[in-house]
């Protein structure tokens, strides 16, 4: 897996936190995403030890963050303090260029290794004499992750699918899909700035291929909007999904096996459903292996809408009901012009093609489609960027009665 990536570390040395060992030529746009991630985890001591099963040692924190269209895995020793109780800590990620087409299979990403990063587990005896020199834990990591040392590729594990990380996880189909649907609800709330809490067997494994399952579910343009993490602590962190062995008291949470959860009620979950019927459909995809296919369907419309990046739910749902072609069905037609018309673009030629085509079918259909429709085709008419779109638009306008016939 041959990626254009780059090495950044985050240690405290003698002069403080800094991040080290950065890869040559590396962007300080990276170098300052990294840093600002970082730094807010470099206040947790190794006292506040987190309980995360048999399986793994609380003191090794994997963080997956998405900035600036680039993907960052990172993995953080919190294992020792020195005497006067300071963090002794080191992070070794890599920083992977171009997130959103790389996180259109991500088995790209949650097959990198352990074995890629210097992070090395200790002996008691090491751990006594290290918390007697400070600092020793972090010169060792830093000499063990130079950048000369980087691979020229990564080590993968075995291939995630969706059948295996199922079985892996413990769900069911249907507890799958609640769980996916209560992910939504926490993404779609007003306080999306708080973390969902996911309960896990505590072992990275099983964090991983519910991470996978996770990824399926969402369309390309919103995978960059996820960041994970496998360290259980209440303070705000960056990581909106921490998957953990316990669920603290307080905090938005979900089992995906048991499907108990603090963020989603019967009420919230028609609701949801009914205003999104995108998430339904797509999990149906996902359960017959064609979710690939779906979701090309529904890049390609926002392509058309300006932007194959668009992340909100207001243009996913649109663009689905393209894909689905609901215009054909007179009475979605008006709803479907008057979103199109309300994205928040501007006009180009392939946005105007596309609202060209509606206002040809509704006037081949005699619809009406209404006062709203009308006063959001003339404020559309200042950013015309094709004398098509003029032209087709006044011509409504004028056959509506909604604006007298001008000479221009």
């Amino acid at each position: 897996m041959k990626r254009n990536f780059f090495q950044a570390c985050y240690a405290h040395p003698d002069t403080g936190w800094a991040v080290v060992n950065t890869s040559a030529n590396i962007p300080q746009g990276l170098v300052d995403d990294f840093l600002s991630i970082e730094r807010a985890n470099a206040g947790m001591v190794s006292a506040k030890k987190a309980p995360v099963g048999n399986n793994e040692t609380p003191s090794c924190m994997s963080e997956i963050y998405c900035r600036n269209d680039a993907v960052g895995y990172v993995r953080t020793q919190y294992s020792l303090s020195d005497g006067q109780g300071r963090p002794v800590s080191f992070s070794h990620g890599y920083i992977i260029l171009g997130a959103y087409s790389f996180l259109k299979e991500p088995n790209h990403l949650l097959r990198i290794r352990r074995d890629n990063f210097a992070d090395r587990r200790i002996t008691e005896e090491e751990r006594a004499k290290i918390r007697a020199v400070p600092g020793a834990l972090n010169a060792k990591l830093i000499k063990l992750s130079e950048p000369e040392k980087m691979p020229d590729d990564f080590l993968l594990s075995e291939t995630y699918s969706y059948h295996s990380a199922l079985e892996k996880c413990k769900l069911s189909e249907n507890a799958y899909r609640f769980y996916i649907m209560a992910l939504y609800v926490h993404i779609l709330s007003t306080n999306t700035d708080k973390n969902l809490y996911i309960k896990t067997d505590g072992s990275e494994e099983y964090a991983w291929n519910l991470l996978y399952l996770t990824y399926l579910a969402l369309p390309y343009s919103m995978r960059t909007l996820l960041s994970a993490s496998t360290y259980l602590h209440t303070n705000q962190h960056n990581a909106k999904l921490i998957f953990c062995f316990e669920l603290p008291e307080g905090m938005p949470y979900i089992n995906p096996v048991t499907g108990e959860n603090n963020v989603m009620n019967d009420i919230v979950e028609k609701r949801t459903r009914e205003r999104n019927p995108f998430i339904s459909l797509s999990l149906d995809y996902v359960v017959c292996g064609k979710q690939k296919l779906f979701f090309e369907a529904i890049e390609n419309c926002l392509r058309l809408m300006g932007d194959e990046k668009l992340n909100t739910m207001q243009a996913i749902n649109l663009a689905c009901s393209i894909c689905k072609r609901e215009y054909d069905i007179p009475e979605r037609l008006p709803g479907i012009l008057y979103s199109w018309l309300a994205l928040s673009v501007k006009n180009t030629e392939n946005w105007e093609r596309a609202a060209c085509t509606l206002l040809k079918k509704a006037g081949e259909d005699s619809i009406e489609l209404g006062e709203e429709v009308r006063k959001i085709l003339k404020s559309r008419l200042a950013g015309a960027v094709t004398e098509d779109f003029k032209a087709r638009v006044h011509e409504y306008l004028l056959s509506s009665g909604a604006e007298e016939r001008t000479d221009e």
